[in-house]
């Protein structure tokens, strides 16, 4: 087994290394699920607002897996752990995002059924539970707040340079494929399979540190006391508001720069000079844990959200041209990456707070906003580009599109994402939890010293 720390007392290389493996594998696969509207419109043929419909309506479901896997996860208790067991949702999500490329031609409504099956079993079911259990197993695993903040940092850094080197490749490769499903299929395994092997073997090496007094307190925790200390904790509303619009904006961008490209543009492979540049936003994590301690999380969050709505806007006032989609994509790429990468450390702030008022630390069911985030995201921003496009008349099959559509496009590309990411922003001011925390984290301490002497 793994420990945080080696015998001279500094973190070991290797912890990071098992630990971040998982992280690594998803977002190379999260990478590219991106293009699953793409896939599922020009590949299969199926209508972009049925197609955006379908996801969003998955999303239905989410608003109860999500609660339901914290729930469960508030009463786990294994020989293992409480949060370690569920790490193998890693590898099922790695396992069932792979089958979207083979769908088989069974007609539109057996392709849309596939879809929607499969996309339940990727996100409500597998994501959920990774989702959910990760940020608990890093809270229990390791119990030192900056060994917490430079873990996720790390971790970050890591899983988004993957992400934007597959970035790079991907336009290249889909110009390749074109509109043929065998091509997809061989990308699909060539992520996937390598994918499943990164995310197995954490949950063999790295244990929780179990902590018996809470452990007692939350065999009991009922499913409404449960949704009560979620949805009475403030902090942690203001600050899923604002990551559940980060991710529909982000979500949003990915899931349209293939049309926009392909179609505002005229050239899918111009989509690598945009992700090449890219790559300096996830550069910007490894000043995180300095940046977080000078300018606190929540500023640094907003400060980087609204860069992003700068970014979006830009490419508006001329939507061709390549240097302003680039100084677009750089500040799109900065935006996103303290509200992602230090969100364990901020729901580990709200677990601190939500125990500090209730005395009891719901673990489960707060990590559970986390995932509910990503998926609603993903849906929401899947049936707003369905709905949007499908309004401006965009048709799959056709080479080109007419004007009406081209504008839909820009407008899911730029203007959507740019308000939404400036009204996350707003949502941060009132995430002011920071401040609070010594004098709460010194009062839990005096609590649970007065528990283990009784």
């Amino acid at each position: 087994m793994l420990s945080v720390r080696n015998k001279k007392g500094k973190r070991s290389l290797l912890f990071y290394l098992v630990w971040m493996a998982p992280g690594i594998g998803v977002a190379s696969v999260t990478a590219l699920l991106g293009y699953i509207t793409f896939f599922a419109t020009d590949v299969l043929g199926l209508n972009p607002m049925l197609v955006g419909m379908l996801l969003l309506v998955s999303k239905v479901f989410d608003g109860f897996t999500d609660i339901a896997a914290g729930f469960i996860i508030d009463r786990t208790h294994t020989r293992i752990g409480k949060a370690r067991p569920y790490d193998v949702a890693n590898v099922l999500f790695c396992i069932s995002a792979m089958l979207f490329f083979f769908i088989p031609d069974i007609g539109t409504t057996g392709k849309a059924a596939l879809l929607f099956i499969i996309y339940l079993l990727t996100y409500s079911v597998f994501q959920t539970l990774y989702s959910c259990a990760g940020t608990v197993y890093m809270a229990r695993a390791v119990d030192n707040t900056e060994d917490q903040i430079s873990i996720s940092s790390v971790t970050g850094l890591v899983a988004s340079l993957m992400a934007i080197v597959l970035a790079i490749i991907f336009p290249m490769l889909i110009e390749n494929a074109g509109v043929n499903q065998a091509s997809w299929q061989s990308m699909a395994l060539g992520i996937c399979l390598p994918a499943v092997a990164l995310c197995s073997f954490r949950i063999f090496l790295i244990p929780e540190i179990n902590d018996a007094k809470t452990e007692k307190k939350q065999e009991n925790l009922g499913i409404l006391q449960a949704a009560k200390l979620l949805f009475s904790n403030s902090y942690l509303m203001f600050y899923t508001l604002a990551l559940l619009l980060t991710n529909i904006a982000v979500t949003l961008v990915g899931n349209a720069q293939t049309y926009y490209f392909k179609y505002v543009i005229g050239d899918i492979s111009a989509m690598t000079a945009v992700a090449m540049v890219a790559v300096i936003g996830p550069l910007t994590i490894a000043a995180f844990p300095a940046l977080s301690r000078k300018m606190g999380m929540r500023n640094l969050m907003a400060a980087a959200l609204i860069l992003g709505a700068v970014g979006r806007i830009l490419p508006m006032f001329a939507p061709t041209n390549m240097p302003i989609l680039i100084v677009g994509s750089l500040f799109n790429a900065i935006s996103y990456m303290p509200i992602y990468i230090l969100c364990g450390n901020a729901i580990i702030a709200c677990m601190d707070y939500g125990e500090y008022k209730s005395g009891i630390r719901g673990e489960g069911i707060y990590t559970c906003v986390s995932g509910f985030c990503s998926k609603v995201g993903i849906g929401v921003a899947s049936g707003v580009l369905g709905l949007v496009t499908a309004l401006g008349g965009y048709d799959g099959t056709l080479m080109e599109q007419s004007a009406s559509a081209n504008m839909s496009i820009i407008i899911s590309y730029t203007i959507l994402p740019g308000l939404l990411y400036l009204i996350a922003a707003i949502a941060l001011r009132k995430f002011e939890l920071e401040k609070h925390l010594p004098e709460i984290r010194a009062e839990l301490k005096k609590r649970r010293e007065a528990n283990v002497q009784s």
